[in-house]
């Protein structure tokens, strides 16, 4: 069945893309809002790929319950072992159209778009501090 428990970290790498070049906001994902972002997002790690998304949206990760949990190393995230992040420190964003030759942090991403969140996260999701 391809089940690792015993493993101290992820024995297969997976790519994982996201096309953000027109993203939705609002009352996604049935009825989203248009947001033209223009990026095409790529990782090895899904959880790396998720705090570039979210910084990019403009959102506090420590609000999302799934983002949150997988970072402090819960029994589910331990079991899973479908990433290496530990903190979002860990993680190196290069950027392909800027032809950056050195990584950046993930701190040095900021929001790209406005990004509205849905009515059921609003005043708990949005970014109030910069990290």
């Amino acid at each position: 069945r391809g089940e690792h428990f015993d493993a101290d970290a992820p024995v297969r790498r997976a790519l994982t893309l996201m096309d953000g070049i027109v993203a939705g906001d609002g009352e996604g994902p049935l009825a989203p809002g248009d947001v033209p972002l223009g990026v095409i997002l790529a990782a090895t790690d899904p959880l790396a790929l998720d705090l570039c998304a979210v910084r990019l949206m403009g959102f506090d990760w420590r609000a999302i319950p799934k983002i949150r949990e997988a970072l402090a190393g819960g029994s589910q995230a331990n079991a899973l072992r479908v990433t290496e992040v530990r903190d979002p420190a860990d993680v190196e964003v290069w950027e392909a159209a800027g032809g950056a030759r050195e990584p950046r942090r993930l701190s040095e991403i900021h929001a790209a778009a406005a990004f509205r969140p849905h009515p059921g996260w609003k005043g708990h999701i949005e970014a109030m501090d910069p990290e």
